[in-house]
């Protein structure tokens, strides 16, 4: 027999042959065929005797304490075996260690934060600010492995001690866990709070979770995110593991190495590739990057601190300011910053000494620490602010200055856009040094008539300047 049920088949074929067989001797034995057959039925052909053995009770006993042995020593593997897995298993060791976690753009405006030892204040808290790498600590929690959140500029850990603790907080790190009590996977902070009275009394504060579920691996959760945004809401959250088993997992931009991890292209052919899968491009045409209004240059910051040698924040190269812009003062330092999911536009005014040799130590803690919710950045310096995006670069962005503040606008404040004649998706950066012009007949002002006119309208950053034919 080849197949399964051909073996079912032969065992019915058998069955029935004996009771056939079982059927014929009864018969036989009854006289029902012949003389002949019913004596060679019933006729007896040996006889012997069995001998009762003494020591048959001893051999016995010790047969079943040997059985008993047997199958103790097997329940004892099993349990040791079973005990050994769970322990693993809850300490995530069959799990992936380290997690990216995106949160889509959700906005809480009244966060209620408790830092130890200071007042209830309440907070602007971006989810997306908590984007970036999770990884597990070696705890669990209720038989799963709790993920940490590390720093956005290299995805460790956070460091615990800071030059100047008044201005570059210590930052305590966002937690991954699963709860029993509600079954779910949560994200939690112990600081943030969902109220500022008694009112939550959870033996599990989670600021977002999943449905309800009894898996061991993040990986597996399914559907949208419960979220906290003084109410209840629902997101999408995506949680994609930072391991590799092939050059594939590293986009083909890199090297998977034995640890897991991937090792990404330096320079490659004029590319250079950054984030957990080397999904990140920086071209070397985009080291430098050119505003359209002013041709005014920023360029990524290197540093000693990186392997890349690059000033990174969230997977993404900052930019810094290098000239061309006159509303932009010589003095003040202005990064472009990605933030989670935007870009920001943040000025320190007279910050030019950090980036002075006595300035390293400072800049150094402020850039590995750097932290969107933590740090403020919002409300501390950023007066340019990009649409929610996934770009690897600022190229291809809309901006947008941030003017008015207050609880008439939104989150963000009031926003003004960057883009020339505010032109929907022109973006304001490009990556090389070629200006465009924009001329007179391609643009809507019936009131423009001739060559050699220009337009410049002030703002406080940028302006919107256009050439309409050839300068005078």
């Amino acid at each position: 027999a080849r197949e399964v049920l051909d073996i079912f088949f032969d065992f019915i074929a058998l069955q029935f042959l004996q009771q056939l067989d079982d059927i014929a001797f009864n018969l036989a034995r009854m006289g029902v065929f012949s003389k002949s057959l019913r004596a060679e039925t019933t006729n007896k052909y040996f006889r012997t005797e069995f001998k009762k053995e003494v020591d048959k009770a001893e051999k016995s006993r010790r047969i079943s304490l040997f059985l008993k042995a047997i199958y103790f020593m097997n329940l004892i593997g099993l349990l040791c075996g079973q005990i050994y897995v769970s322990r693993k298993q809850s300490r995530g060791d069959y799990q992936c260690k380290s997690i990216t976690v995106i949160i889509k753009d959700e906005v809480w405006e009244e966060s209620v934060v408790q830092v130890p030892g200071k007042d209830i204040e309440k907070m602007v808290l971006i989810y997306p600010y908590f984007n970036g790498h999770y990884n597990q600590d070696g705890s669990s929690h209720d038989g799963r492995p709790v993920y940490v959140e590390q720093n956005k500029f290299d995805g460790t850990e956070f460091n615990t001690t800071s030059p100047d603790p008044v201005h570059i907080r210590v930052k305590v790190p966002a937690r991954i866990k699963y709860c029993k009590s509600i079954r779910a996977w949560v994200f939690t902070h112990e600081y943030i709070r969902k109220s500022n009275s008694t009112r939550d009394d959870s033996d599990c504060p989670w600021l977002l979770r999943s449905e309800e579920t009894d898996v061991f691996d993040i990986e597996e959760v399914q559907g949208p995110w419960q979220i906290w945004a003084g109410v209840i809401g629902r997101t999408d959250v995506d949680i994609v593991c930072n391991e590799c088993s092939e050059k594939a997992d590293c986009n083909l931009n890199g090297v998977c190495k034995n640890d897991g991890k991937c090792e990404c292209y330096n320079n490659e052919e004029g590319v250079t590739f950054i984030g957990p899968h080397c999904e990140v491009r920086l071209k070397d045409d985009c080291r430098t990057i050119y505003g359209e209004l002013y041709n005014d240059t920023w360029s990524v910051i290197p540093t000693p601190w990186d392997d890349k040698g690059l000033w990174q924040s969230y997977d993404r190269p900052v930019y810094r300011y290098q000239g061309g812009n006159p509303l932009i003062n010589d003095t003040d330092v202005v990064v472009l910053v990605y933030s989670g999911d935007r870009w920001f536009g943040v000025r320190q005014r007279q910050g030019e000494r950090l980036f002075s040799k006595e300035g390293q130590e400072f800049l150094k803690a402020a850039a590995t620490n750097y932290h969107a919710f933590w740090d403020r950045a919002l409300q501390n310096g950023t007066i340019v602010v990009s649409d929610a995006t996934t770009k690897d670069t600022p190229v291809g962005v809309d901006f947008y200055r941030i003017g008015e503040r207050g609880d008439q606008f939104g989150p963000y404040g009031a926003l003004y856009s960057l883009q020339l004649n505010n032109q929907t998706g022109r973006g304001v950066f490009r990556c090389t040094d070629s200006r465009p012009f924009v001329y007179a007949d391609a643009l809507p002002f019936p009131n423009i008539t001739g060559s050699g006119r220009r337009i410049s309208h002030t703002e406080e950053l940028f302006d919107t300047f256009l050439w309409l034919g050839d300068p005078n």
